[in-house]
């Protein structure tokens, strides 16, 4: 196995969760990102890795855990935004002219 140093990876993965979207350029659910990142917890843990990605509470991947809290804020506040935004705009009715309802 290669050695990487912690504060390497935990760039990396910081980066990654930034960039990180689905192939029809959508965000993935905050849901999706902690499964990735648990996976990626789990390879390292089966190479005996010293450190946790998101279960440590120290400075090692404190990047990567701040990222990814922060982008799981900003993707809910998108999707209350989004949200009210429809229902605003539409009044309430998922159809935005009410007659082609009815068509």
């Amino acid at each position: 196995m290669h050695h990487i140093e912690v504060d390497v990876l935990d760039d990396y993965i910081s980066t990654f969760i930034v960039s990180l979207q689905k192939s029809n350029c959508t965000e993935y659910e905050p849901t999706s990102i902690r499964g990735i990142l648990g996976s990626l917890d789990r390879k390292l843990k089966r190479h005996r890795f010293s450190y946790s990605i998101m279960a440590g509470s120290g400075p090692q991947f404190s990047l990567t855990r701040q990222t990814y809290n922060a982008k799981k804020k900003s993707l809910k506040k998108q999707v209350i935004h989004n949200a009210i935004n429809v229902q605003t705009k539409n009044c309430g009715y998922p159809h935005s002219n009410f007659q082609d309802f009815f068509q």
